[in-house]
C-alpha cells in the first residue's frame, strides 16, 4: 500500500506540474474537496482517450450507433409528505423538484421530481425502441454514448494542496463511456464472447504505440538492413525512370530507418510522392481501361481524402493486435518494425511492409490484413462463406489456405519482395477470433514481368503527369 501511495503522489505531482489537472477553485478562495479542473494538456488527453474509445466502439462498427441523452432524468412520482429521511431521498442533494405554490402545498399530494443522472444506462435504454424502429430496423445493434454523470460524495470541506485522499477517482462529477448491445437470446453468448475479446484487446493495445517495440524472442537476426541487393535490373530503355528519384544504396538504408513510423512520419509521406508503391501494383498491372487524369491523380494522392470507412478503421485498429498475436504464436521468430523501402536499382518504386521477420538467420517481411468482412469469424469460415474473400483453399495442400494469385494483395506482396530483396513474406490474416499465416516466396518470373510493365507505365504516363504537376 505504501508503494502504491508513493506512486500516486508522484503521479499527482507530475500532473500538477505540467498543468494536466488542478484542484478546482474560485479566485481568492481555496478549492472544494473532490472537484478538479483539467488544464490544456489534461483536456487533450481526455479527448484523445474518448476519441480512441469512440472510434473503436462506434466508428469502426457498422452495427453500433452513437447517442446523447439528457443529463436530467425523471425519477418516480413521490408523495410530498414523505419523511426527509426516506430512502427515496438518497439523491435529494441533487434533485430538482417542481415546487408547488404556498397556497397549494397543503392540498397537493404528489410532486414530479427530476434528478441528475448517476449513470448513462437509463438514457441509453430509453433510445432502444426509437433506434430499432427508425434507424437499425433489425437486431443485432448497439448504442453507445459518452457523457457526464454525478454521484453523492458527502464532501464539501476545503481542500489543501496536500489532501489527495481520493484524487480524481471518486469525484461528484465524472465522465462515463458506455455501450449496450442488443441481440437475439440465441446469439447472446457468442456476442458476449466477441465483445469481451474486443474490449480486452483494445485495452492491451493501449500498451503498444506505433513506435513501440514488438514482442521479441531470442531468435538470431539476419540482415535487417533493407533493401537487400536486387537480383534483377532495370532494362536500359527504362533508365530514365530512375532519374526522377535517384538514390544511393546508403541513402536507401537511411531512408528505411528514418521512416519506421510510417504514417506517423511526415518524411514517409514526402518520399512516396513521386513513386509507385507496392499497394498500387495490382491496380496498375490489371488495368484494362485507358489511363486517364483521374486514375493518375488517384495513384499519386491528388484530391484524395483520408479513408475513414469502417473497413479501413477496423484494419488500422487491429493491425498492432495482429502483430502481437503473430509474435506470441511464433516465439521462434524475431520481429522488427519497417520503414519505407526503396531499391536503388529501380528507385521509382517503393514499399512499406508491416514489419520485418527474422527466422533462422534470414530476414523476411511481414504483411498483415485484418478483413472487416470476416470480423468475428474463423479464417476458414470466411473462406467458405464469403465469395470474394482473398484467401482460398490451396491447390497443392487441401489442409492449407493460400492468397489468390490474381488478387491485388498478391501483387503487393511480390512487389514488396522485389523491392526489399527479402527471401520470404509472412502474410498474416487476422479476424480477432483467428489468425492464419501463409509464407509466400519470391516469384522471380512474375517480378520480371511486373518490373517491365511498371517501368513502361511510369515512363509513358506517370512522368508526364508529374511534370504537369510541377513535381
Amino acid at each position: 500500500m505504501c508503494k502504491e501511495a508513493g506512486l500516486l503522489q508522484k503521479l499527482i505531482g507530475l500532473c500538477s506540474r505540467y498543468g494536466y489537472i488542478h484542484p478546482s477553485c474560485v479566485l481568492g478562495r481555496s478549492g472544494v474537496k473532490g472537484c478538479y479542473d483539467y488544464g490544456p494538456l489534461g483536456t487533450l488527453l481526455r479527448r484523445n482517450i474518448q476519441n480512441e474509445w469512440w472510434t473503436s466502439v462506434v466508428s469502426s462498427q457498422e452495427d453500433m450507433f452513437g447517442i446523447e441523452s439528457s443529463q436530467v432524468q425523471q425519477t418516480s412520482i413521490r408523495n410530498t409528505n414523505q419523511s426527509e429521511n426516506s430512502s427515496d431521498d438518497i439523491n435529494d442533494h441533487r434533485r430538482l423538484s417542481v415546487i408547488p405554490s404556498s397556497d397549494k402545498m397543503q392540498t397537493q399530494e404528489e410532486n414530479l421530481n427530476w434528478t441528475l443522472r448517476d449513470s448513462l444506462n437509463q438514457g441509453t435504454i430509453s433510445q432502444y425502441y426509437n433506434t430499432l424502429q427508425l434507424v437499425s430496423r433489425r437486431l443485432p445493434f448497439g448504442l453507445a454514448q459518452i457523457g457526464q454523470c454525478f454521484r453523492r460524495t458527502g464532501q464539501s470541506e476545503s481542500l489543501t494542496d496536500d489532501d489527495h485522499d481520493r484524487y480524481i477517482f471518486d469525484l461528484p462529477e465524472f465522465t462515463q463511456m458506455t455501450a449496450q448491445f442488443y441481440c437475439s437470446p440465441k446469439t447472446a453468448d457468442r456476442w458476449m464472447i466477441d465483445w469481451q475479446r474486443d474490449r480486452i484487446q483494445w485495452w492491451r493495445k493501449r500498451n503498444y504505440s506505433k513506435g513501440s517495440k514488438l514482442p521479441q524472442s531470442k531468435a538470431t537476426c539476419g540482415n535487417t538492413r533493407f533493401p537487400i541487393q536486387a537480383s534483377l535490373t532495370l532494362k536500359p530503355e527504362f533508365a530514365e525512370c530512375n532519374a526522377v528519384t535517384p538514390l544511393t544504396e546508403q541513402e536507401a538504408v537511411d531512408l528505411e530507418q528514418a521512416t519506421v513510423g510510417q504514417a506517423s512520419c511526415i518524411h514517409w509521406f514526402e518520399t512516396r510522392e513521386k513513386r509507385l508503391t507496392s499497394s498500387l501494383f495490382g491496380k496498375i498491372l490489371k488495368r484494362k481501361k485507358a489511363v486517364n487524369q483521374s486514375f493518375l491523380m488517384s495513384l499519386f494522392g491528388f484530391n484524395s481524402k483520408a479513408d475513414s470507412s469502417p473497413a479501413v478503421m477496423y484494419g488500422k485498429n487491429h493491425e498492432d493486435e495482429a502483430k502481437m498475436v503473430f509474435a506470441e504464436r511464433n516465439p521462434h521468430l524475431h520481429l522488427h518494425n519497417c520503414g519505407f523501402v526503396v531499391n536503388p536499382a529501380f528507385s521509382f518504386l517503393g514499399a512499406s511492409p508491416d514489419g520485418k521477420v527474422c527466422n533462422g538467420g534470414q530476414t523476411g517481411i511481414l504483411e498483415v490484413k485484418c478483413p472487416y468482412s470476416a470480423r468475428g469469424m474463423m479464417v476458414r469460415e470466411a473462406v467458405a462463406s464469403i465469395p470474394q474473400f482473398y484467401m482460398v483453399k490451396s491447390t497443392s495442400d487441401n489442409s492449407a489456405l493460400a492468397l489468390k494469385r490474381d488478387h491485388d494483395y498478391y501483387y503487393q506482396v511480390q512487389g514488396q519482395l522485389m523491392v526489399t530483396g527479402a527471401p520470404f513474406c509472412d502474410f498474416v490474416v487476422y479476424t480477432d477470433r483467428d489468425v492464419y499465416v501463409e509464407r509466400i516466396l519470391p516469384d522471380v518470373e512474375l517480378w520480371n514481368a511486373m518490373l517491365d510493365k511498371l517501368a513502361a507505365f511510369y515512363l509513358k504516363h506517370a512522368m508526364p503527369f508529374l511534370n504537369e504537376q510541377g513535381m
